[in-house]
Parts: structure tokens; sequence; C-alpha cells
């Protein structure tokens, strides 16, 4: 799974850099498939530079649905400053909704 976790990464950043629809699945593909203990991981593609920020917005979002809340609370807390608008909202919004 590491692998195939790698190469689809590698997919979205290098070689479909500039094709959204292929990134998107990538990024789909690795909101289910990176494992729960690999927040960084998480982080560090919410925030990579070379992916559009829409569709790192997409992919937090989809983690944050579909993950277990504590993953998403460690994310939560990582990403509520981020200097980016639509993934520091994100990240506010679910740890708002979290305190609920």
């Amino acid at each position: 799974m590491q692998i195939r976790n790698d190469r689809l990464l590698d997919l979205a950043t290098n070689a479909a850099r500039g094709v959204p629809t292929v990134q998107r699945e990538c990024l789909r593909h690795l909101a289910f498939g990176l494992s729960d203990n690999d927040g960084v991981r998480f982080v560090d593609i919410a925030t990579n530079p070379v992916l559009p920020v829409e569709l790192r917005a997409e992919f937090l979002k989809e983690t944050l649905v579909v993950r277990p809340p504590a993953l998403g609370e460690w994310l939560g807390r990582q990403l509520h400053t981020h200097s980016e608008p639509e993934i520091g909202q994100l990240a506010r919004r679910y740890l708002l909704n979290v305190g609920q």
C-alpha cells in the first residue's frame, strides 16, 4: 500500500502536474488509502504548493469526513493557522464542529 500511495502522490505532483482531473483522482485515492497513523503525510499533501489549493482543500475536506475523529482533530490542530484561507478555514471549522 505504501508503494501505491507513493506512486499516486508522485503522479499527482509530477506526471499529472497541470492536469487537475488526474490530480483530483489521485488525491481521492490517497484520502482513503493513507494510514490513519500517517498524519504528517496528510498535512504534507494538504500544504503541498505543487498541487492547486482547490484540490488540496477537497482532499482535506474529504479526509476530515471519512477518517476517524482523532485524526481529524490532529489535522485540524496542525492546519488551523495555515496561511492559505481555504485550508485554515476548513481546519478551524472542523475543530469548531468537533467541540460541539
